[in-house]
């Protein structure tokens, strides 16, 4: 009865495709190459990269927008709101100049105390600013963009 289940050319058909597998493995593992017992990792510095952060930036908005009329009134030790930039914040640099480094990116509707200037420079009037509650937060930015204002209240 377990004749009429079993063909004879299907069991040479296994025993052969079983031996054409097991020649391809054999084959495979012998062209892997060997690990170097002699590998020597001699000196490892791992060198920490950390991960990229994102930098807020804006068009430069001295040069590439039609400036509005400066706002009159700006004193030193008076205080000044950043106004006008259309949401895109005001370049708060380390010289009055526009070639100078920026050092903060003011936002808009951010109060700053007037320390110094005005400075006219490249066509603007600068003003030094600072927030009064960070003094990190500082820079000199053109009048174009700044609106008297009252003391922040606490």
């Amino acid at each position: 009865m377990i004749r009429e289940y079993i063909n004879p050319w299907v069991i040479l058909s296994s025993v052969v495709v079983g031996f054409i597998l097991f020649a391809g493995l054999f084959v495979i593992v012998e062209r892997m190459p060997a690990p170097d017992e002699d590998y020597d990792q001699g000196d490892v510095d791992l060198t920490v990269i950390p991960r990229p952060t994102i930098t807020p930036t804006a068009p430069l908005l001295e040069a590439e927008t039609p400036s509005p009329v400066p706002k009159e009134g700006i004193e030193v030790g008076g205080y000044v709101q950043i106004d006008g930039t259309g949401g895109d914040g005001l370049r708060l640099r380390v010289e009055p100049s526009l070639e100078a480094d920026i050092n903060y990116l003011g936002l808009e509707d951010e109060v700053f105390l007037v320390q110094d200037g005005p400075e006219d420079q490249d066509g603007y009037r600068w003003w030094y600013l600072e927030a009064p509650a960070e003094p990190g937060r500082n820079g000199w930015a053109v009048s174009n963009y700044l609106k008297v204002d009252q003391p922040p209240s606490e």
